[in-house]
């Protein structure tokens, strides 16, 4: 059984999902886009296109994205700092560092710092960005580059690849539950068979009576609803179950089911005993069906090991405790 992939089928069913990432992008992108329009007017720019001044329009309080670069001594630094323009940042904020033996760039990125500092704790509507420093560090003040309108962008496939990604791992798990439930019911079947095969019927009576069981039993699993269609699709296209089991094989994709296909087919073509082949795949089944439940046990044990040693590392914590505390 492999995991195909229908483009069209898929679409429908997640038709829900689709329409809600795509709106959750547009909105995502509307917001940015009204952000980015108030902060228009909270950046005033020079003759050279870069932010000059921030304008605080009658605000007491404000927050600016901006992107510093400073130069000195042929070496530049980049920050993008957030610059909080009233209520008393400096003390709840940035903490001036202390000069010691530093390259350059640290340099630099101390004057940026008390730069964004001065800015702060300046006062007026209209808070000037200064360009030179005492030191000689020329700053360059722009506005962010606006990155968050291409994530946006990327938000939408982001989340159809979310979607896909769990209706693909949630295709997987149900192929695989199909697949450990027919290798599970397949040796009760083989031995169903066989003891039919035994009583004297001829290979499609046992089939049909075995069939009709698993029709009128309650809360059947994928392997006997295959046999129950397999035995309906019989009877309605007039076909042998050997031919109906022949279809279905490709669509199981278990090897083990395609044997026992394959040994049944064989043996009305050239007249096989055919209670003989299948005695010996059944033998073959039940060992491995013993062999995958120790396999199970066995990972179980492994499973469990973990919070069984973290209880009794708690265990003995809890037992040494006191008498540690009286050493």
């Amino acid at each position: 059984m492999k995991f195909k992939f229908n483009a069209g089928a898929y679409l429908r069913k997640e038709r829900k999902n689709i329409l809600i990432s795509l709106g959750a992008a547009l909105l995502m992108f509307a917001l940015i886009c009204v952000k980015d329009g108030l902060e228009n007017g909270v950046y005033l720019t020079g003759d050279e296109g870069n932010v000059a001044a921030i304008d605080m329009n009658g605000r007491e309080t404000l927050s600016a994205s901006l992107k510093v670069t400073g130069f000195k001594d042929g070496v530049s630094l980049e920050k993008n700092p957030v610059v909080y323009i009233g209520g008393g940042k400096e003390e709840a904020g940035r903490e001036k560092t202390e000069s010691g033996d530093a390259d350059a760039r640290d340099e630099i990125g101390r004057a940026i710092d008390d730069a964004v500092r001065s800015v702060e704790n300046s006062d007026g509507d209209r808070i000037e960005l200064p360009e030179v420093l005492d030191d000689g560090t020329l700053l360059l003040w722009e506005k962010p580059g606006g990155s968050e309108k291409y994530l946006a962008f990327l938000a939408f496939p982001a989340m159809l690849l979310f979607f896909y990604k769990g209706e693909r791992e949630k295709n997987q798990k149900e192929l695989k539950a199909r697949k450990d439930s027919v290798i599970k019911s397949l040796p009760s079947f083989n031995s169903q068979i066989l003891l039919l095969l035994g009583s004297g019927l001829i290979f499609e009576e046992a089939f049909a009576r075995v069939a009709a069981g698993y029709g009128d039993k309650v809360g059947r699993n994928y392997f006997e609803n295959m046999i129950v269609e397999m035995g309906r699709k019989s009877r309605e296209a007039n076909i042998s179950a050997a031919r109906a089991m022949d279809m279905y094989a490709a669509k199981i994709g278990v090897r083990e089911f395609t044997r026992i296909k394959e040994i049944i087919v064989t043996a009305q073509i050239k007249g096989n005993d055919l209670s003989e082949k299948l005695a010996d795949e059944g033998e073959l089944l039940w060992n491995k069906r013993k062999k995958t439940a120790e396999e199970r046990g066995r990972i179980a044990e492994t499973k469990l090991s973990v919070p069984l040693a973290l209880l009794l590392l708690a265990l003995i914590g809890v037992t040494a405790a006191p008498a540690m505390m009286q050493m």
